[in-house]
């Protein structure tokens, strides 16, 4: 079962668009209608969005979820870093996926979203000891909330390891508290579940600790760029002549986003 808890209603064509051909089984009931519209590539169209499998960029991450407790995901802005995740975890039957949004960076706010979740998955909660925790974001409350949290992500396995995708992760970097919260974050996963975090940027904080510890994984924008091979597939697919996929990809370094644009001219009707 793949869980999914954002803000609101996602829109069709962001599902069918950016997904691609899926099963359908990831849906976004909370995401923010909003902020996804504005992410959404609008072309190629849905009955012609690229659906190749990325099977390069599937072994990093089948390699990171065997070896780490954690990955993070690093990349700018339009290299199709959510994409890939999602069309990973759809072959992952236990994924809890939470959007993160600016305001998440309120701890009063994060809590409540956190608290849901953890009510929605789990019998026996306090709802009112919940509540509790939100009102300060103090090391006590964010380890008792994110301990909770975790469990509630694997209440519901169904065997093997369950994933936990925490996607816009830079939204939480300003918080006070963000540094706190991510040592909890990755100390108190239990070994049945693995953490993926989709980011912009590094998090503040010595990355270098956590990847020397063997505790976070880091798969950056020169892993998730288009190669000129997947680049080549990707043309063959939406119909751009494939003389084109080496300048192309060169000249939007592997960026998929550029690609698609630079690309648009070329695509046969």
């Amino acid at each position: 079962m793949i869980l999914s808890f954002h803000e609101s209603l996602a829109p069709d064509s962001f599902v069918n668009s950016y997904v691609g051909r899926s099963s359908g089984s990831i849906t976004d009931p909370w995401i923010d209608r909003e902020m996804e519209e504005s992410q959404t590539v609008p072309w190629p169209p849905p009955d012609r969005a690229p659906s190749i499998k990325r099977r390069r960029v599937w072994s990093l991450l089948d390699r990171s979820v065997e070896r780490f407790p954690a990955t993070l995901v690093q990349a700018r802005a339009g290299h199709g870093k959510t994409f890939e995740i999602m069309q990973y975890v759809e072959t992952c039957p236990d994924t809890t996926w939470m959007s993160l949004n600016p305001t998440d960076s309120s701890w009063e706010k994060l809590a409540h979203r956190l608290s849901c979740h953890i009510l929605d998955r789990s019998h026996g909660k306090d709802a009112e000891e919940l509540a509790s925790f939100a009102k300060e974001a103090n090391t006590p409350n964010i380890a008792r909330l994110f301990v909770d949290f975790l469990d509630a992500c694997c209440e519901h396995n169904m065997g093997g390891k369950g994933l936990l995708v925490l996607d816009n992760f830079h939204n939480l970097y300003d918080a006070e508290w963000f540094v706190e919260m991510f040592k909890v974050l990755l100390s108190a996963a239990p070994k049945e579940l693995h953490l993926i975090v989709i980011s912009r940027s590094s998090p503040p904080g010595p990355l270098f600790r956590l990847r020397s510890k063997q505790v976070l994984n880091l798969i950056d924008e020169n892993s998730i760029a288009f190669d000129v091979n997947e680049t080549h597939e990707l043309f063959r697919e939406i119909g751009v002549p494939l003389a084109l996929a080496e300048t192309i990809n060169q000249r939007a370094f592997g960026n998929i986003s550029k690609i698609l644009d630079e690309a648009r001219p070329f695509i046969a009707e």
